[in-house]
């Protein structure tokens, strides 16, 4: 509609899978696949100027409790989608499963702040010049290498 929109935010919850985790789970991925592919295709002569994020807001510990479900944890993924994204790929450091491993020998460890990045979408997309602005106790970092460039 061409209203001058610039950032918008959604929340698709029922993430919470402490149990029976193997159906929920599926089920709301492919609800979430399916949504984020209709959007971009409704979406398709904006295609170049969409950047879509998505994160979740707390981890899921990597092994499953006695109710086929996960509790809450920490580490997680990120996802982007749309114009300029170098897509097909993880940035990022890849910590391992071995118990020994993960963070408290129970989680996923954390190894990209998510601030870092919003921070490069901003930049990059909006021309932010400094993201601290937005996000004020963000280490600077090296860029992640989320867009192409121009």
């Amino acid at each position: 509609m061409d209203v001058g929109l610039r950032v918008a935010t959604v929340d698709f919850g029922g993430w919470d899978t402490h149990i029976g985790q193997d159906y929920y789970f599926t089920i709301l991925v492919r609800e979430l696949s399916q949504a984020m592919h209709a959007f971009y295709n409704d979406l398709s002569a904006y295609r170049s100027k969409l950047n879509v994020v998505v994160q979740t807001e707390f981890g899921r510990r990597l092994k499953s409790n006695q109710s086929n479900g996960t509790d809450h944890g920490h580490g997680g993924v990120m996802m982007v989608l749309g114009g300029g994204v170098r897509g097909g790929q993880i940035l990022g450091q890849w910590p391992g499963l071995a118990t020994e491993q993960l963070d408290s020998r129970a989680d996923l460890a954390v190894t990209t702040d998510f601030r870092s990045v919003f921070a490069e979408v901003l930049t990059s997309r909006f021309g932010l010049n400094d993201a601290s602005t937005l996000f004020p106790n963000l280490a600077p970092s090296k860029p992640l290498g989320l867009f192409a460039q121009a």
